[in-house]
């Protein structure tokens, strides 16, 4: 029986740009395959092969496939850092605490009421004022053009700005206060308007002093009726 000739297998050769890249694919292959051995190997265990933070990574890895579940090192509660030692959690720079003081002093008065007479006289004993109680407004300090003026002359129909505290003297006239430190204008409540008699050299009206951790005395004296 005749026998069949198979003519050669004719292989042609790559070109050479082909084996050039072939080449160099499989070289990049084999360089990452032995850098990961090597990070496997001693990067988990000495801190070296593929950096720190590769070793870290191999070694949650390894404490995952163990079983155990690694705990982060910190931990953040209500805006305060906690540290895992091992076995609990313990607070990070416990914060400081600081007492702050409260700046303030008081002012003490009586509000008294004058009216008539107050011409000095041989004749008669002279007309003295009368405890009453009445409203007390404490406003930042303020001049005679920040105002608006009343129906005569210490009356103020408005006083450029609220309040800053009201409050009320006793029946015997007496009040008392407390206030940060600085200067104020004290008035009282008459007649539906805001009322004080005195000021100073910058046109400040009725200006109260108050000093930290002492105490001013400030009489407030309503004497539109009276005569001098």
């Amino acid at each position: 029986m005749p026998q069949l000739s198979l003519p050669p297998l004719a292989i042609k050769p790559l070109p050479k740009l082909l084996s050039i890249l072939c080449l160099t694919l499989l070289m990049v292959f084999s360089s990452v395959g032995f850098g990961w051995a090597l990070g496997q190997n001693h990067g988990h265990k000495h801190g070296q092969g593929l950096g720190n933070k590769s070793s870290k990574r191999y070694e949650r890895q390894a404490n995952r496939y163990s079983g155990r579940h690694p705990k982060p090192f910190y931990r953040y509660r209500l805006g305060r850092r906690y540290r895992y030692n091992g076995s609990t959690w313990i607070l990070v720079n416990p914060p400081t605490i600081i007492k702050i003081q409260k700046l303030s002093g008081i002012v003490i008065g009586q509000v008294t009421f004058v009216e008539g007479n107050m011409m000095p006289s041989p004749d008669g004993p002279k007309a003295g004022g009368r405890p009453v109680r009445r409203q007390i407004g404490i406003f930042r300090l303020t001049s005679f053009r920040q105002t608006k003026p009343g129906v005569r002359t210490g009356f103020f129909a408005a006083m450029g700005s609220r309040p800053l505290l009201t409050t009320w003297s006793a029946k015997d006239g007496t009040y008392r206060l407390r206030l940060k430190p600085g200067t104020y204008t004290v008035c009282v409540r008459e007649g539906g308007q805001w009322y004080a008699n005195l000021s100073d050299h910058l046109g400040q009206i009725n200006p109260v002093l108050v000093q930290h951790d002492s105490t001013t005395h400030h009489d407030l004296m309503i004497n539109y009726k009276a005569i001098y």
